[in-house]
């Protein structure tokens, strides 16, 4: 999944490089960080064939916390369905109740930005 939004990157100007095992350490880290000499993004991949996709609420504090320390613009990256890429920045996320996040279809699709809109400088 990360593979396929990394080779839409580098064409588009940006280097960029895959986080093996994020999520999995003990460190905060995205699964790819992205700069094309202007801006640095730290961006978490979420997927899913269900409409809905749901991750917990450190996932996205660490993502932020990354970010601030390597002075990256935080963003999380869905696809559904193996549907295009859709960019949301933390801010616009959907919260439960307990803080968790979680992102519909529709939600995404009206909220998000496609990737031609959101890497545009």
């Amino acid at each position: 999944m990360e593979r396929e939004l990394i080779a839409l990157l580098w064409p588009a100007g940006f280097a960029c490089i895959r986080s093996a095992g994020s999520g999995r350490t003990r460190h905060p880290n995205p699964d790819i960080l992205a700069a094309n000499g202007k801006r640095v993004y730290a961006i978490e991949c979420k997927s899913s064939a269900q409409d809905e996709i749901r991750f917990e609420k450190s996932q996205l504090d660490d993502l932020v916390s990354f970010s601030v320390f390597f002075n990256a613009h935080p963003v999380v990256a869905v696809r559904f369905n193996h549907n295009g890429w859709l960019f949301l920045t933390p801010e616009l996320l959907e919260r439960t109740e307990s803080g968790n996040v979680k992102i519909s279809m529709d939600y995404a699709r009206t909220n998000g930005s496609s990737f031609d809109v959101f890497f545009k400088d």
